[in-house]
């Protein structure tokens, strides 16, 4: 079964599914080789998704009441 970025962010997408609303998630898939380790075939996953907030001036780092939540990992 061959790995692709299409099926990482689908992948992805389905993971927050029942929580967020998926097509709103954004998945950056990026080939990251790291000859130092000798493992030449990683990626970096990078998901972001911005929240609504209801009580925006109770959160740091919200902008105009959106909070972006990132999360980012590097597989092989």
């Amino acid at each position: 079964n061959t790995i692709t970025a299409q099926n990482v962010i689908n992948a992805a997408r389905t993971a927050v599914s029942p929580f967020l609303t998926s097509n709103s998630l954004n998945v950056v898939v990026s080939p990251d080789p790291l000859p130092q380790l000798g493992v030449g075939n990683t990626v970096t996953v990078t998901c972001s998704y911005q929240y609504p907030l209801m009580l925006r001036y109770v959160v740091p780092g919200q902008v105009n009441g959106i909070l972006t939540i990132t999360s980012q990992t590097a597989a092989r």
